[in-house]
């Protein structure tokens, strides 16, 4: 498949060109915060490209002009998918949907299959204006 999507998502796209896969934030309107479902399709398309034998990289972009203002703590998509999908209320709850969002997948996300994973921290730290790892 070549730039066309793949899977009809809310908060991101998702496309192969070759065997790169594009996984692009698509929340210009908040500038790209990380709200629960984008998180969730991340963490899906992240394991549909990992899962492909034919990709070989990963590349994680954004539509708009910023890459990411952070977490979603406040739209009125991102309440409204947390009154339709609550988590529990108190200490136990904040902790469990903060892991959920935060940890478990950026965890799966690190440890995607070498061959890629290695191109993808490669990439995202020259998005982020670093230097490229190097590798040993």
């Amino acid at each position: 498949m070549s730039g066309k999507p793949i899977v009809n998502y809310q908060a991101i796209l998702y496309e192969r060109h070759g065997a790169v896969a594009k996984i692009i934030t698509n929340r210009p309107r908040y500038k790209n915060a990380q709200s629960r479902v984008m998180i969730e399709e991340m963490d899906h398309a992240f394991a549909a490209a990992n899962a492909d034998e034919d990709v070989r990289v990963i590349v994680l972009g954004a539509a708009g002009e910023r890459f990411s203002s952070g977490h979603d703590i406040g739209t009125p998509e991102e309440k409204e998918d947390m009154r339709r999908r609550p988590f529990p209320k108190g200490v136990r709850g904040e902790y469990a949907l903060s892991r959920y969002l935060f940890l478990d997948a950026t965890l799966r996300w690190r440890n995607l299959d070498n061959r890629r994973s290695r191109k993808f921290r490669e990439c995202a730290s020259l998005a982020a204006g670093c230097s490229p790892p190097r590798w040993t």
